[in-house]
């Protein structure tokens, strides 16, 4: 009975410590803290209630704002805390009011004027716990003050002060450039924009840039915004842009450009084939020369030259092994050796069966272009030539001449006779006879002058001539005489016949070429006596 009630006794003990148990200070929800003097509390006793109130800003949207201790655990806080709504802020004349949030507690709002209003107060206000926090802008007309003073300038029109979106317009004395905007203008923030410009003299200086050209554009001096054109000489590579401007600042722009030697590396190497001269670097213009090796075929251009590009042009050639297809196979025509194909330079004899004729050449070598040459010969059946005639042409004999009718042409066996003219003895056999070869047999005489002859002539014509002289004046004699006793003055003699010196002229002896002893004789004759 003792150990019973001893035991009840200490659960009923139990029970009470659990049930008086404090609760640690509370934690509220989202936006809310403890109200009042709970705040400074730490512990709350069993059965003690605390209160909660929303943060500021914040206010409540619904449930109970007290909570209570029991047996160390408090209740559930149902308290709902929303953000303050500011309501409209109201309205801003000749101005807008911008919302990017809400109106609610930490939104803001932002205020511009509308064009030709310059804002005065604050551009942005910030919804706060007791509402906005600060009043409202106003937008008043714009208007500036005296326009900028720019040195070395004027400008028009001059005003004090000037209305929104009036233009001030600036222009530089002197020579001077501007550089800045010609124009300002007033706008709604009571400020000429943009900025206003200022005066400088602007004066490019004039280039020399080694191996560069000009070709159009500012001679100097190169002011504001004078252009040049520039190209590199032959061989030269410009870095850089080949037109300039001068720019406000003196410069030009967009920089200076240079020129650099063309240089080229190597050309491709060819399979089979080689390049010279070989260098490391080339220059523009330099040129190579490509050849193949030997049993190869260059197929391309055989030479290349370092362009303005920095290449090699044209492009490398290929070399291809040189072969050749057989020989055209022809009528009776024999090749040997034969084989499927031939390699450079191999060589093929042409050969003809018997009774057949060759024409053309008996060999041909392959030659670099794939072909055998010469062109193949051709094989014709022999057939013999068919005898020409011969004939014998007359032979010339100077001084002599033909016995009978002269032909230009005589058979074989035929003879002609020559004899020699006058004053001339024949030297060999006067008759010839037409061999089969067409010469004659034996060769033709010659006719030698003879001075034997010709001194037998002159001195006939020396007597003939003495008798001719002596015979004509015995008849002039007897003639005066006659004419003195007939005194009829006629010169004639009684039969009317001519004069002895008429009778005895010179002998005319035929030469046998139609002229006379006296057209032959040799100078120094009897005829000059």
């Amino acid at each position: 009975m003792a150990v019973n009630d001893f035991l009840l006794l200490s659960c009923l003990g139990f029970a009470i410590t659990a049930h008086a148990q404090n609760c640690a200070k509370p934690t509220g929800g989202p936006n809310m803290h403890l109200k009042g003097e709970d705040i400074l509390k730490e512990t709350f006793a069993d059965g003690d209630r605390a209160a909660f109130e929303c943060a500021a800003g914040y206010m409540s949207a619904g449930g109970s704002s007290s909570i209570t201790c029991t047996a160390g655990s408090w209740s559930t806080v149902t308290l709902k805390c929303e953000r303050k709504n500011c309501g409209s802020p109201g309205e801003v004349p000749n101005g807008q009011i911008h919302y990017p949030q809400e109106n609610l507690f930490g939104d803001y709002i932002e205020i511009t004027c509308n064009e030709g209003y310059r804002l005065v107060g604050n551009s942005r206000i910030t919804c706060g716990a007791q509402g906005w926090m600060g009043r409202l802008p106003r937008c008043e007309v714009a208007k500036c003050d005296e326009a900028p003073q720019v040195t070395d300038a004027t400008f028009t029109p001059y005003k004090d002060p000037y209305d929104y979106g009036d233009v001030v317009q600036y222009s530089c004395r002197n020579g001077l450039t501007l550089n800045g905007s010609a124009s300002i203008e007033c706008s709604d923030d009571g400020t000429f924009k943009p900025a206003p410009p200022i005066c400088t003299r602007v004066q490019c200086e004039d280039l020399d840039i080694p191996n560069l050209d000009w070709i159009s554009g500012s001679r100097p001096p190169h002011g504001y915004k004078a252009i040049l054109t520039y190209r590199c000489r032959t061989g030269y590579r410009m870095v850089g842009q080949p037109t300039l401007t001068c720019d406000i600042n003196s410069k030009w722009s967009p920089g200076l450009p240079r020129c650099e030697m063309v240089t080229c590396n190597p050309p491709h190497l060819v399979v089979n084939g080689t390049f010279n001269p070989v260098k490391d670097v080339y220059k523009y213009g330099d040129r190579v020369q490509y050849s193949c090796n030997t049993n190869f075929r260059l197929s391309g251009s055989n030479s290349a030259s370092c362009s303005d590009d920095g290449t090699f042009k044209p492009g490398p050639p290929t070399c291809t092994m040189i072969i050749c297809n057989p020989p055209p196979p022809g009528a009776n025509r024999i090749i040997s050796p034969v084989k499927e194909v031939y390699k450079y330079k191999d060589v093929v004899q042409y050969t003809c069966p018997k009774g057949f004729k060759l024409s053309g050449s008996n060999s041909a070598s392959c030659s670099d272009d794939g072909t055998f040459k010469p062109a193949p010969p051709t094989c014709t059946k022999f057939i013999p030539p068919p005898q020409p005639d011969i004939y014998c042409e007359v032979p010339h004999v100077e001084h002599g001449y033909l016995v009978h009718d002269d032909r230009p042409l005589y058979r074989p066996n035929d003879k002609v006779t020559f004899k020699c003219r006058s004053f001339y003895d024949m030297e060999g056999d006067s008759t010839l006879t037409c061999q089969a070869d067409g010469q004659w047999s034996p060769p033709p005489p010659k006719c030698a002058y003879s001075h034997g002859k010709v001194a037998g002539v002159v001195v006939g014509v020396i007597v003939l001539v003495v008798a001719g002289a002596a015979g004509a004046a015995i008849y002039k004699k007897k003639k005066k005489q006659r004419f003195r006793k007939n005194n009829n003055g006629n010169s004639t003699n009684d039969k009317g016949g001519k004069s002895v010196g008429d009778a005895v002229g010179l002998m005319e002896t035929p030469t046998g070429n139609g002229q006379t002893t006296e057209d032959k004789l040799p100078v120094g004759s009897a005829n000059e006596v």
